[in-house]
């Protein structure tokens, strides 16, 4: 049916701009029981340089933005402003 994710989907990774709340929230109705990678690094190039991963049944408190992570491995991450 539409607005409906198959059991068989473990998991979704997203990747390139800013994960929204919005977003994030619609998912996590849809399909609770999967896993949830949020891969941000630079969009010209859709690479992710950090990860964070939400695993299946894990609590996210209501109304913060989806973090960006930690660094993957032999990265290292600077973040300089909010902005």
């Amino acid at each position: 049916t539409e607005g409906s994710v198959p059991r068989c989907v473990r998991g979704v990774v997203v990747g390139g701009e800013k994960a929204s709340r919005r977003a994030f929230d619609s998912w996590r109705r849809l399909a609770p029981w999967t896993r949830f990678i949020n891969g941000y690094g630079p969009t010209e190039i859709t690479i992710a340089c950090t990860f964070w991963v939400l695993e299946a049944g894990q609590e996210f408190a209501a109304g913060r933005e989806v973090p960006i992570g930690q660094p993957s491995q032999m990265a290292r991450l600077y973040v300089l402003d909010d902005e």
